[in-house]
């Protein structure tokens, strides 16, 4: 969310996004079938076993009676188009009892809308065409194909290392005759160099073009030798284009700023479309992943999620165990096994027999499920991965296994699987700055490397460590333990390790159970709901804690022989699964989104106010006011971002899909270091977005009246943002409204207007200065003025305002975006 630097200013917003498949409970899905009917053929061939795609909409009450409200869990239609009416173009499907609870509308209704594939005996039912004796349901996937080239690599290196990488995931052979690649130096409109691209490029294949007087070892991961299309530094622009039409950028063009200086930069591999708003901000953190400069290992392949096809294995096909898939090696395979970790880029499980890496990690599993995949095994620089993977089964929760204790040089014998190093010593580290690879050493002297996938374990060189437990892992030439978190860390195993939680706290379905566990063998854990202290008050951790409210799980460790472990807290913020995630949920009572980094789709909001900066959309909304959840700490607002204008006007009623982000809308060049981002849903329709206005002139919720005595005379607390109280605190009383339609009552400015920013206090607030300003003091700025960003931002540069003058009741902004001083 959004403050600025005591020096600057905080910006605040909100983002809201709804995400059905967040609500969903953890079901069985069978893989779906490659020769599914149409709903229309299964009506008019209306026998025979038979597997059928379609949309469901609605639950069945009678032969012509068709409903979106469901009174059972008993059967749903399906049909060919998401809006259908007519019940005669809809097949009438009956639910047996063992998959009721996963797909009946009236314990699930958030399928409604859902596009699925059904199996079994087509036959009539309720007098209709239908189908009965249903064996199996599962979501209908859709192939992830890029529908054009894009850029997945950028390399600005040492001298003149320097790359640019091209990727074809259309599915097809591109003729690259339609395409030229251009260059924008210095912040200049014109292109400096443009190189026309020739040849053709298979699907799943890279173009490398590099500079002519590069390093060896990058020249070798290249195509095509270029030095003035590659003549470029941090600063430069870069766009791809076909048939003159830009289809992906790197950079602002217009702009001058350092996003690309001694770095690599890789495309995300959840990125499956190129950015063709050349024009408009840039950010890399949003779409690409930072290495150190002179990193080239990437070159030459690039991997994105969806790309590759598994066949859409069903369930003929053989599952063999995950040592069986090692020796296989390549070629469609399925597995079972049980989730041991969620990394970054990879999910974890393991059998019996072995451990693998499995992609995409939007699969919806949580650690200590046993779940069976099918995918294709892929090397990935040495590393087994069963890629574009597909959720066949999910059993549920079977528990995490113990890792197993090894050597630092026995890494190479137990690729993927979950194990524990003894006594480990930090020799150095390569800080990459989202990353850090620890090299160190056993007590016998191996040596290995420890990865920290996002810098946040701060190991302390020349330490050693009782116990590091991770997943091992294979880069190349190099074994890697990854560890999961700060729990895989133990410091010293004379004490009692602390206990975690599954799931962590945050957000979580009301009715869901929390298990508790910690990494001493043998330990007993107590816990507390109350708030109160766990080694006094404690009762002892049996079975898993059912969570149907809010609530802060508190618990300690104790074993004989050993000190009791620390403390350790959860706090968890129960929402309606039934209802679904409101906006509230994902602005969540703190400084950023707990749904950061999840699509969530179908959320629905008023439009209060909208806005462009640069050329980038953005448009307000707010929760209707019989939505809201009564807690004056969470927002009923947020931001989302369209990138080019959508049809959508104030009072319009609209349902937004997208991704749940963190963004610095706006600020200084130093923004990322010196704000919080601004929480957001990321709707862009070349990103999977999407809006839907489904009401006009709806009415706008209330604003939020504000005074400056309303806010608190303190800015933020002594901990800074690791409490979060509005009630005390400026920068948290702002969070807590962040993207809301807010009315400040009667106000006078307590300085002249400059840059299009405003500052004023409420009547009722005292000034200090002949005019009615107010002065700095030794205490620093003054918490309780209100600033107002105006827009359009260059006709607020003329709107003159001096110290003293007034502005009347109820002078709304609904988002004349707030900044505090």
């Amino acid at each position: 969310m959004g403050a600025k630097g005591r020096n600057r200013f905080f910006s605040l917003s909100l983002i809201v996004l709804l995400i059905a498949s967040l609500l969903a409970p953890a079901a069985t899905f069978a893989a779906p079938p490659t020769d599914a009917l149409s709903v229309a053929d299964a009506i008019a061939n209306n026998s025979g076993d038979a597997s059928v795609k379609g949309y469901i909409v609605g639950h069945v009450k009678s032969t012509d009676n068709v409903t979106q409200t469901a009174t059972d869990d008993y059967n749903f239609a399906i049909a060919d188009a998401v809006s259908e009416t007519d019940t005669g173009k809809m097949l009438y499907v009956q639910l047996p009892k063992n998959l009721r609870a996963d797909w009946g509308l009236q314990t699930n209704p958030q399928h409604l809308g859902e596009k699925v594939i059904v199996s079994g005996n087509l036959q009539a039912y309720f007098s209709h065409a239908g189908l009965k004796n249903t064996t199996a349901i599962a979501p209908a996937r859709d192939e992830q194909l890029a529908s054009d080239l894009f850029i997945t690599e950028y390399v600005e290196g040492s001298g003149y290392n320097k790359a640019i990488e091209i990727f074809n995931g259309t599915g097809e052979t591109v003729d690259l005759s339609q395409y030229t690649l251009e260059l924008y130096a210095n912040g200049k409109t014109t292109v400096q160099s443009s190189l026309a691209l020739t040849g053709e490029l298979e699907h799943g294949k890279t173009l490398v073009i590099y500079h002519g007087q590069a390093s060896e070892e990058l020249k070798a991961k290249g195509n095509l030798e270029n030095s003035a299309i590659t003549n470029f530094n941090g600063d430069d622009a870069l766009v791809l284009k076909k048939a003159d039409k830009a289809i992906d950028s790197f950079g602002q063009v217009g702009a001058r700023e350092q996003w690309g200086s001694d770095i690599t930069l890789v495309r995300k591999s959840s990125v499956t479309a190129g950015n063709p708003h050349f024009d408009q901000p840039f950010d890399p953190a949003q779409e690409w992943d930072a290495y150190p400069k002179d990193t080239f290992i990437y070159l030459g392949a690039h991997d994105m999620d969806g790309i590759t096809d598994p066949g859409e294995p069903g369930d003929d096909q053989q599952r063999i165990t995950i040592a069986q898939a090692h020796e296989q090696g390549t070629g469609a395979a399925k597995v079972k096994g049980i989730v041991t970790a969620k990394l970054k880029n990879t999910i974890h499980i393991q059998d019996d027999t072995a451990g693998i890496a499995v992609r995409p990690t939007s699969l919806p599993v949580s650690l200590g499920d046993e779940i069976t995949v099918s995918g294709q095994l892929q090397d990935y620089h040495g590393l087994l991965q069963l890629d574009g993977a597909g959720l066949t089964e999910n059993a549920g929760p079977k528990g995490v296994p113990d890792p197993v204790v090894i050597n630092g040089n026995e890494l190479n014998t137990h690729e993927s699987e979950l194990a524990t190093v003894k006594k480990v010593t930090i020799q150095s580290v390569d800080d990459g700055g989202q990353w850090a690879n620890y090299t160190v050493t056993d007590a016998a002297g191996n040596a290995f490397i420890v990865r920290d996938e996002t810098n946040s374990l701060q190991l302390d060189v020349n330490a050693t460590y009782d116990a590091v437990t991770g997943i091992v892992s294979q880069y190349d030439d190099t074994w890697q333990l990854i560890p999961r978190g700060e729990v895989d860390i133990v410091a010293d195993e004379s004490v009692v390790q602390p206990v975690y939680a599954t799931p962590d706290a945050g957000r979580i379905p009301s009715g869901s159970e929390v298990t508790l566990a910690s990494r001493t063998p043998g330990a007993t854990i107590y816990y507390t709901t109350d708030g109160s202290n766990p080694v006094q008050n404690g009762e002892m951790y049996t079975a898993p804690i059912k969570v149907d409210k809010d609530m802060t799980i508190k618990a300690v460790a104790k074993k004989d022989g050993l000190s009791t472990s620390r403390v350790t807290a959860f706090a968890y913020h129960v929402y309606d699964a039934a209802a679904g995630i409101q906006i509230h949920d994902i602005q969540g009572a703190a400084h950023e989104s707990p749904l950061k980094g999840s699509v969530v789709e179908n959320i629905e909001g008023i439009v209060t106010y909208q806005y462009d900066i640069r050329g980038a959309n953005y448009f307000h909304m707010q929760a209707p006011e019989n939505k809201y959840d009564g807690d004056k700490r969470t927002s009923e607002g947020l931001v989302v971002y369209t990138g080019k204008a959508e049809a959508v006007a104030i009072g319009d009623l609209v349902s937004v899909s997208g991704k749940v982000d963190e963004y610095h809308i706006d600020g200084y060049d130093d923004r990322a270091e010196t704000d919080l981002p601004v929480t957001q849903i990321n709707a862009r329709d070349d990103r999977g977005g999407k809006v839907t206005v489904l009401q006009h002139d709806v009415d706008l919720p209330e604003p939020v009246k504000i005074t400056s005595s309303d806010i608190p005379d303190k800015i933020v607390g002594k901990s800074g943002l690791d409490t979060f109280e509005p009630d005390k605190y400026a920068i948290d009383y702002w969070e807590s409204l962040e993207g809301m339609l807010v009315a400040v009552e009667p106000s006078k400015a307590v300085a002249p207007q400059q840059h299009g920013d405003l500052a004023v206090v409420t009547d009722e607030y005292p000034t200090d200065t002949i005019n009615g300003g107010l002065r700095l003091t030794a205490d620093g700025p003054n918490a309780q003025i209100i600033q107002f960003k105006l827009y359009p931002n260059n006709d607020a540069r003329d709107f003159a305002i001096k110290t003293g003058d007034k502005f009347p009741a109820d002078y709304r902004c609904g988002q004349l975006r707030f900044f505090q001083l």
